[in-house]
């Protein structure tokens, strides 16, 4: 706990002296303490600003460095972290420490066990896992419990870790004329499902999934497989299990197999009573 001696005073709040009739006691002035859970004190008054990892384990925060104690203050863990912060999304701590003059960092768990070791220089927390970068400033993806899910040698200059749980990164690619940022597509595990060479992939809908590639439409299903050629100048939404496509001029529909049911050679179609018109 933190300890301050304030009182009420009109909105705000302001410090009780001594002067205002209350008498000193110097453990006070070294604000933070530690009770179990009968609110016995064991460890008296600290300068050491304290923060609770787990049952009966706490970290001394200092400027440039880390102590993890019990909660008598007794020293637990040896180590030259420099830092460490608790993400909102995981159990995991982030810890850094310098390393030939630079700092690093990695993920520790709540009984101090190293999940991966210090070798990246950034990482952020996501709702669903870490963006990292490691010192030649590419991109990775760790799960929230660390395990590695978008690797460094895809080369990813982006990653999304989309609402539709899917992965979406994107890479440059060779082209006639030079590079293009393109787009691959992942599961949460890992698996490839898409190489990046689509120019667009979006959210999946009803389980189905725009793509777009040279400048033509397609669809694919959860499972990363085409269900039919990407040809379509344009597509439509899912609409009462059809498809809409777009090819010269013309409009036709698909399944949600991407089965063929109108050829692309309509003007307009209309659904009446759940009758394609």
């Amino acid at each position: 706990v933190e300890r301050s001696l304030v009182q009420s005073y009109g909105r705000g709040i302001k410090p009780v002296s001594k002067a205002n009739g209350c008498k000193r006691n110097a453990n006070l002035f070294k604000p933070y303490a530690i009770y179990d859970s009968t609110f016995k004190l064991t460890l008296e008054g600290t300068e050491v600003r304290l923060k609770r990892i787990a049952k009966n384990l706490y970290a001394g925060l200092m400027q440039g460095s880390v102590s993890f104690m019990d909660q008598c203050g007794k020293q637990i863990h040896a180590n030259n972290y420099q830092s460490i912060r608790a993400p909102s999304y995981s159990d995991l701590i982030i810890y850094s420490e310098y390393k030939n003059d630079t700092l690093f960092q990695g993920l520790l768990s709540r009984q101090l066990e190293e999940v991966t070791p210090a070798i990246y220089s950034s990482i952020v927390s996501f709702e669903h896992g870490f963006m990292v970068r490691d010192g030649q400033l590419r991109n990775g993806y760790l799960n929230l419990q660390g395990k590695d899910i978008v690797p460094f040698e895809l080369e990813a200059v982006s990653i999304d870790y989309r609402r539709d749980s899917f992965i979406v990164f994107m890479r440059y690619q060779d082209i006639p004329n030079g590079q293009m940022l393109c787009s691959g597509l992942m599961d949460t595990t890992g698996k490839v499902l898409l190489p990046p060479e689509y120019w667009r992939i979006e959210p999946f809908h009803n389980g189905v999934a725009r793509v777009q590639k040279d400048n033509k439409w397609g669809f694919i299903d959860r499972s990363g497989e085409l269900l039919c050629p990407i040809m379509y100048d344009a597509t439509g939404a899912v609409y009462l299990n059809f498809l809409k496509v777009y090819k010269d001029g013309g409009l036709g529909l698909l399944d949600r197999a991407g089965k063929t049911i109108l050829e692309a050679n309509y003007a307009y179609i209309k659904w009446l009573d759940s009758t394609i018109h």
